[in-house]
């Protein structure tokens, strides 16, 4: 009997995938004696009709008409009656054929029922004499089996394992489409590994198709900020690996990178605010991008970097046209939102390709999302209380667990060759929610210094944590640190618990001993504090009964210096931040050092947002161009979506001795589609 659990959503689409490749091409019958009433085109009859047919069919027909079944019934979604029918068979009477579909049906209802470790276990292992019955087994279920083993290996992020899988299984395909679909997913499969895990892999591989993909893989993640070298090793492997599945069908990414030496700029030009608030974001953002410059190995001698100054909003339109005239082939900027809102407003297309250093979702906003993070010792003087407190409320919370909140605003239409990148808190909510998900967690509870800056971060928490299906068991907030203690009671409903305790002395006539009791039904708390807040909540929580609950949080919760002895009280959060930050310093990053050995931490993030506006003014067309291809950038890494919107993907650490601990990467899931030919993935989803 498996281990089966019903997942809350299941997503028909991804099963439908997994039961798709290699089904059967021909009708299965009763032996050649039976009777015309007891003979049925089990792949072709409906449910009901399998059903109906089986208790009368000698075996195995019988046993392939209830996998058939079930097979169907889990197509249509109906995974508690599939593993009804399924159960309903005695593993240990059916022949090979049989019992391998038995357990892969078993493996597929424990991926959609949310344990994808289970379903490795069953595939991957002998447990249910899967390997005692291999060689026995028909071509085309082993088709399937490969498939869906490799589909689950990526469900656990064993992605080396998958790609192996993956090249295992390629000659074994027969459909176009299949293999074409196959060979993406290998190379998506080995660019989801970092750099330094590639190398690790291919030195010494005696497999030369494993070790081929290796290599090209490492060549598209490890030479990146030098276009002219990454070109030619990529040259140089296509003729030293002939006869590879990858040399003559290069990835998407890589077949188009080959494409934009000749295309990319040589005059380029930056629009950024030199006078006035912003002119230490701009210092900031301009020296990473002179670090990007001068720290490749081959530094480029036909480039021309230009910088303007775009202090003045009102002549915004005329210093921009200068750049144009002046002849730049691209410009980054501007970073201030009322230059980027001009912009905004034509939608036709702009003279030159530009990239705005900040964020326009069409959402009223007061704060700037490429703006420095306030100093841990700032005051919020723009807190919002009285919209904070009308958030504590249950009935508040009632509704948006209803679908009553607010929601996102459609994003205005702009011009085609505009492309928007910042460091928007927005992205931060994205990943806690994608982490949140990746952990199989369902009630979030939030807490938040009840400032302007955050409500961006917990607009788009709330928008995009509801529509996933999260519910929200409570919210909190607080204006100072003196509020600090009530605002986690509230949370976990402590002072409620001590309510019920005075009314049932008063009810009874007898005081007893009573230790308060937190609510249950949290699975997380999304924090967003500032580092100094932050490190008094771990041990509010720890004396609240709340140790165990997982403390979420965005960038803001850590200050960008290592600090064991500040940060001590963090233990055991986890957040998401910068690769720049959280990383071991690449090349770049060190030159910078060396170069402004003391310029002010609290900009590192934007020191980070110019060396990958470097890194973009390259690679901007194959990010529009390839939406599975994939910038690893100091930022994060980094993809275009179909509006022209640079996404970015975080790092994730959990704070142990003090010290951020970088973890394992979250893979979002990967949305699959399907029609009547078989499988298709959402590139959007792929990362490569």
């Amino acid at each position: 009997m498996i281990n089966f659990r019903i997942k809350l959503t299941i997503v028909g689409p991804l099963l439908a995938s997994l039961l798709l490749v290699g089904c059967e091409t021909s009708p299965l019958q009763t032996s050649p004696g039976a009777t015309t009433s007891k003979t049925i085109n089990i792949k072709r009859a409906s449910v009901k009709a399998l059903l109906a047919a089986a208790p009368t069919l000698p075996s195995p027909q019988r046993e392939q008409a209830l996998l058939m079944a079930s097979k169907k019934l889990l197509a249509d979604d109906e995974v508690a009656r599939a593993l009804e029918v399924l159960q309903s068979l005695n593993l240990t009477t059916l022949g090979p054929q049989e019992k391998g579909e038995y357990i892969l049906l078993s493996a597929q209802i424990e991926l959609l029922a949310g344990d994808p470790q289970r379903a490795q276990d069953l595939i991957t292992s002998n447990q249910m004499g899967l390997l005692d019955i291999s060689s026995q087994l028909e071509s085309d279920l082993l088709t399937r089996i490969s498939w869906t083993r490799a589909r689950i290996l990526e469900a656990n992020q064993n992605f080396y394992a998958a790609a192996r899988e993956r090249i295992f299984l390629a000659p074994m395909l027969e459909s176009a489409e299949h293999r074409d679909l196959n060979h993406q997913r290998i190379w998506t499969d080995l660019v989801s590994l970092p750099a330094d895990r590639l190398a690790e892999l291919k030195t010494g591989m005696e497999l030369p198709e494993l070790k081929g993909w290796l290599e090209l893989a490492w060549i598209y993640q490890s030479q990146q900020d030098d276009l002219d070298q990454q070109i030619a090793d990529i040259n140089a492997w296509q003729a030293q690996n002939t006869g590879h599945p990858a040399a003559d069908n290069l990835p998407e990414a890589v077949n188009i990178l080959t494409q934009l030496a000749a295309q990319r700029p040589t005059r380029v030009a930056l629009l950024l605010p030199l006078k006035g608030k912003y002119e230490p974001a701009s210092r900031a953002i301009f020296n990473g991008f002179l670090a990007a410059h001068y720290g490749v190995q081959k530094q480029r001698d036909d480039i021309s970097i230009r910088l303007y100054d775009s202090s003045d909003i009102d002549q915004f339109p005329a210093t921009y046209q200068t750049a144009v005239d002046e002849g730049a082939e691209v410009i980054i900027g501007p970073l201030q939102k009322e230059n980027l809102r001009f912009l905004l407003s034509d939608p036709n297309d702009l003279p030159v390709t530009t990239i705005a250093l900040n964020s326009d979702s069409g959402k009223a906003s007061n704060s700037s999302g490429t703006e420095a993070k306030p100093p841990e010792s700032e005051t919020m003087a723009d807190a919002e209380s009285a919209q904070a407190e009308a958030l504590n409320s249950e009935q508040d919370v009632a509704d948006l667990n209803d679908g009553k909140s607010n929601g996102k605003k459609r994003a205005p239409k702009q011009p085609a060759n505009l492309f928007q990148f910042s460091l928007a808190p927005e992205d931060d909510a994205r990943e806690v929610v994608a982490f949140a998900q990746a952990n199989d967690y369902v009630n979030a509870s939030i807490l938040f210094h009840n400032a302007a800056w955050w409500q961006r971060s917990y607009d788009e928490f709330i928008a995009e944590w509801t529509q996933a299906g999260g519910k929200i068991s409570s919210i909190a907030s607080y204006s100072r640190q003196s509020e600090m203690a009530g605002a986690v009671r509230s949370l976990l409903r402590l002072d409620q618990s001590r309510a019920r305790a005075r009314q049932l002395e008063y009810t009874i006539g007898t005081e007893f001993k009573f230790d308060p009791r937190r609510r249950r039904d949290i699975d997380f708390v999304y924090v967003m504090a500032t580092p100094v807040d932050a490190r008094q909540l771990r041990p509010l929580f720890e004396f609240y009964y709340a140790k165990s609950v997982p403390l979420l949080s965005g960038s803001q919760i850590y200050s960008g210096v290592p600090d064991a002895k500040k940060d001590r009280d963090l233990n055991s959060v986890q957040f998401c931040d910068i690769p720049w930050l959280l990383d071991e310093p690449d090349a770049i990053k060190s030159a910078m050092t060396n170069a402004w050995p003391g310029s002010d931490h609290r900009y590192a993030r934007l020191n980070a947002l110019g060396v990958d506006a470097y890194r973009l003014q390259t690679r901007i067309q194959l990010l529009a161009a390839a939406p599975s291809a994939r910038l690893f950038g100091a930022t994060g890494v980094l993809s275009v979506d179909s509006s022209n919107n640079v996404k970015r993907r975080l790092t994730w650490a959990e704070f142990k001795r003090g010290i951020p601990s970088v973890m394992p990467p979250i893979e979002p899931k990967i949305e699959l589609i399907t029609d009547d030919s078989g499988i298709q993935t959402n590139p959007a989803a792929n990362p490569g």
